[in-house]
């Protein structure tokens, strides 16, 4: 019986070591799957909606207001873009408390889908009158012009902490929920309510001068391939950004949880900031090479001889789209993040996180629906006398 009692303790002890053990490779192949598929989502359905949307809006407002000359119609969307993203950054907060879904759905639905269709535009204008402003000042026809600018306004980056700011879909997918639906985030996060004054300045600081080096380096880079990536016919270049870019993307996305892995097991904030900026670059370069081959790809095949009416069906798809797919707000440029913020790994964690929050919502649904089934069987059940 000694024996018997020894045994049988050791055997439950290893059936429950194999048990976890298998519940560890479930878990893990499944958040191996879940990452995957929101890879998959963000690179083939994600990306492609926002850029077309951007290209129709970009042309649209730049067919509106040709007739003012291209200095007075890139003031004009610098103007739009500017002012509109500073109202909008700075009335965040009393959107959030009057705007509530658990009061009033609809009316919650509809402000919020006509608030991103705003942001939306004003974002694209905003891009726009800058880069169209710097074509306007400084040509577009010079690679040393061009590079000598881009390089400046990248080191600027740099040294601000904010270069992880160039990053775009497919790196990133925002849904549309409730919790932080209206945020933009500042460089310096001052709350309004407890210091109304720095908070303008920090919104001011952070829309016109980070969000313009975003921009300048952006169409830095864009001008670069535009002069240097098969300039003599447009279907190659298309076709050759978009291979490249979506090679590069798919390596980021591979690489990323050893840049992660690497980032855990160093000490020192500026290694970290290092490797975790080397890193961003390199994803960037795929992102704005996926833009630029799905723009150019768009001018080519969908309604060539009817440019107009090609911009207004990529401006009306994406968002339709995405607002169907609720994720609309990845149309939306908007916020500050800093290099380096997060602890470790996490500061190189793309926010793409859209099918693994789909699915922790519908657990999170269904263990509430559990739990109240549980609560009212117990209070329908008669107490013993």
């Amino acid at each position: 019986m000694k024996e018997l009692e020894f045994e049988n303790p050791t055997t439950t002890k290893d059936q429950k070591q194999s048990s976890q053990k298998s519940q560890s490779v479930k878990k893990r192949l499944y958040s191996i799957l879940i990452c995957s598929l929101d890879t998959l989502f963000s690179m083939a359905i994600g990306a492609p909606c926002v850029v077309v949307y951007w290209r129709g809006t970009w042309e649209l407002s730049a067919h509106v207001l040709e007739p003012f000359g291209m200095l007075y119609s890139s003031l004009v969307s610098l103007a739009v873009g500017l002012i509109g993203y500073y109202m909008l950054a700075i009335v965040q907060k009393p959107l959030t408390r009057f705007l509530n879904p658990s009061k009033h759905r609809l009316s919650y639905f509809v402000v919020s889908r006509i608030y991103t269709f705003v942001f939306a535009f004003v974002s694209v204008n905003m891009w726009r009158g800058i880069w169209s402003l710097c074509d306007y000042f400084t040509g577009t026809d010079s690679l040393i012009i061009t590079s000598a600018l881009t390089g400046f306004t990248f080191v600027c980056l740099l040294g601000t902490r904010t270069l992880r700011n160039l990053l775009a879909s497919p790196f990133g997918l925002a849904a549309d929920h409730y919790n932080g639906y209206f945020d933009v985030d500042t460089l310096f996060r001052i709350q309004g309510s407890k210091a109304p004054g720095l908070f303008i300045l920090d919104t001011f600081y952070s829309v016109f001068i980070i969000s313009v080096l975003v921009v300048v380096t952006w169409r830095g880079v864009w001008g670069i391939f535009d002069l240097t990536f098969y300039t003599d016919n447009i279907l190659y270049s298309a076709w050759g950004s978009t291979i490249l870019g979506y090679s590069i993307s798919i390596l980021g996305f591979i690489l990323q949880p050893f840049v992660q892995f690497i980032l855990e097991n160093i000490k020192g904030k500026f290694k970290i900031i290092f490797i975790s900026d080397v890193f961003m670059t390199f994803c960037f370069l795929g992102a704005i090479n996926i833009w630029r081959g799905i723009w150019m790809m768009a001018d080519v095949y969908i309604l060539p001889d009817d440019f107009i009416m090609s911009c207004w069906i990529t401006h009306a798809l994406g968002y339709i789209v995405l607002v169907m797919l609720n994720c609309s707000n990845t149309l939306i440029v908007r916020g500050v993040l800093i290099d380096g913020q997060e602890k470790s790994g996490e500061c190189v964690s793309f926010p793409n996180r859209f099918i693994r929050v789909y699915f922790e919502r519908q657990r999170e649904k269904k263990y509430n629906y559990l739990q109240l089934q549980q609560q009212q069987s117990q209070s329908d059940t008669p107490e013993k006398v």
